[in-house]
């Protein structure tokens, strides 16, 4: 009987043992794992409302010797050759009131928020992989409509600047200046929290994150205001980034979707050697362009430096390269025997200025990443 019960018997199902049991290093591992899953070309998308002050010097224009103060210039006339340096004295991280998913992809902050959740030994696993907190503000901080605490690692985080303040940068106040500017200072202060607490914490992270890109619109864009490339205040945002070693152009995803069909991360558009006409002119002529303003106005400020305690006062490192988010197919093709050999790759002529067999791959400088 016993026999007929085993042999017609159905066999043991298969069972998994407790999460708990398995081995520390091969619990380690799945975290490890589910977490680099979530964190691989991880975008968090914010506005950065800053504050700062513009300080106009004729000293070194007029006198070729600088004074040395981080106030108003004493030689500085209205109408005068002069130079303007800057410094930031408040700031915050926020996203559109709008923007019903917020900073992170939410598929990505689910997944994040799940693993966490899971148990202490995931949590920890968490927080490991992402040792900081960002607060942000839903919409602006004078409106109040709430705050978003982030985790993210500045290391390998992108941070994505999607919109800035049209006008937040104001002449530097002179002591026993005009009575209306004063209360212009008052009005403008109320717009920021308070809280030289908050301002150093911002600071903190702002000079953190290695890897920075901007939104993009160019020739696409809508409205003028937006495009972060034309804004001398964008420029000198990013001398705040003091620990900054890669700066992306980041194509807004509503006006350049072709991007996303098929895109790239690529380390540097000099070396890119886009082939497609619009990208070419719009993309490549921007990030020279930013390149350019950058310099001139990071001599400036470099030219200008003095310690400050109140203030941050920046003193910029050089901008050696531009990324980019592309399209694959803007990336130069491979070119081999039977191609030259041929005439022809593709639908590509080998003629003009275009001709890819001009192209030394050899220097190229490309190092790119499917998403």
């Amino acid at each position: 009987m016993t026999d007929i019960q085993q042999s017609s018997g159905s066999a043991p199902e298969a069972s998994f043992a407790p999460f708990q049991k398995l081995p520390p290093e091969l619990r380690y591992r799945i975290w490890h794992d589910a977490l680099a899953v979530t964190a691989e070309q991880r975008l968090i998308r914010l506005n950065i409302h800053d504050r700062r002050y513009k300080t106009h010097h004729s000293c070194i224009a007029v006198h070729n010797r600088f004074c040395g103060q981080h106030t108003p210039c004493k030689t500085y006339i209205n109408g005068q050759p002069s130079r303007i340096s800057n410094c930031m004295i408040n700031g915050y991280f926020a996203y559109d009131r709008e923007d019903s998913e917020g900073p992170e992809d939410p598929k990505r902050r689910t997944n994040l928020k799940n693993i966490g959740l899971s148990c202490r030994e995931a949590r920890s696993m968490v927080v490991s992989r992402y040792p900081e907190t960002l607060k942000v503000y839903r919409g602006s901080y004078l409106r109040g409509d709430g705050t978003r605490f982030i985790r993210c690692d500045p290391a390998s985080d992108v941070l994505v600047i999607t919109k800035m303040p049209v006008h937040n940068s104001h002449p530097h106040p002179s002591p026993g200046g005009n009575p209306l500017v004063i209360l212009e200072e008052r009005s403008l202060s109320m717009r920021y929290p308070r809280d030289s607490r908050l301002f150093a914490e911002f600071r903190r992270m702002l000079s953190s994150f290695q890897h920075v890109a901007f939104l993009h619109q160019g020739h696409r864009r809508r409205s003028f205001p937006l495009d972060l490339a034309r804004s001398e205040d964008f420029i000198s945002l990013l001398f705040y980034f003091e620990s900054l070693k890669s700066l992306y152009l980041w194509p807004d995803p509503d006006l350049w979707p072709d991007v996303y069909e098929n895109v790239v991360e690529v380390e540097n558009i000099e070396s890119l050697r886009i082939l497609d006409y619009e990208p070419r002119w719009d993309i490549e002529n921007t990030a020279e362009d930013i390149m350019n303003k950058y310099k001139a106005r990071a001599e400036t400020q470099n030219a200008h430096f003095v310690e400050g305690e109140e203030h941050w006062i920046p003193k910029p490192k050089p901008l050696e390269k531009i990324g980019c988010y592309a399209a694959a197919a803007w990336l130069p093709r491979r070119i081999t025997e039977d191609n030259l050999e041929s005439g022809a790759i593709g639908d590509t002529p080998l003629e003009g200025d275009d001709d890819p067999t001009t192209y030394d791959f050899s220097t190229c400088d490309v190092s790119t990443t499917t998403f």
